[in-house]
């Protein structure tokens, strides 16, 4: 008995495997243009396929929060992942290190480092402690601290 194996001619699918993986469940695995998600060419052609991945991403991708997160824990730095292009998600990496930063200082600390001007602007107004907290985004306890630190500046200044 003879046996042969033909090669199939039709096109192979671009349908997924059913590994378990969330990426099985990815729209840009299944659509026809899967290079839209990975745009070149001219700046005009590159803001289309870029706003239609996005698109797609965010009405169509059942996960696409799983894929931003790998995008993201990945550092991945080139196409649309999880609904946002390159610029985007660098973006978030730069305002993910700022507030991990702020977790490891004061919150007198970054008012001195990152908002005195704004700090002595409010309280040059004469604008009592609860208000400047409020508007600084912190509490009385740390405007009064802010306060003490800077007049022990002055006192050490004038030394």
């Amino acid at each position: 008995m003879t046996t042969s194996t033909r090669l199939t001619t039709k096109p192979a699918s671009h349908a997924p495997a059913d590994t378990g993986n969330w990426r099985d469940d990815a729209e840009c695995r299944t659509h026809p243009e899967p290079d839209m998600w990975f745009p070149s060419g001219s700046s005009s052609v590159h803001q289309r396929q870029t706003a239609e991945a996005k698109t797609i991403c965010f009405t169509r991708c059942a996960v696409r929060e799983q894929c931003l997160t790998y995008a993201l824990q990945e550092r991945l730095d080139i196409g649309v992942w999880g609904g946002l292009d390159e610029g985007e998600r660098r973006q978030l990496h730069r305002r993910k290190a700022r507030i991990y930063d702020r977790r490891f200082m004061s919150a007198v600390d970054h008012i001195m480092a990152n908002r005195l001007e704004e700090f002595l602007a409010l309280d040059g107004q004469g604008l009592e402690g609860i208000r400047i907290a409020r508007e600084l985004g912190t509490n009385a306890a740390t405007v009064t601290a802010v306060r003490e630190r800077l007049a022990q500046q002055e006192q050490e200044a004038a030394a």
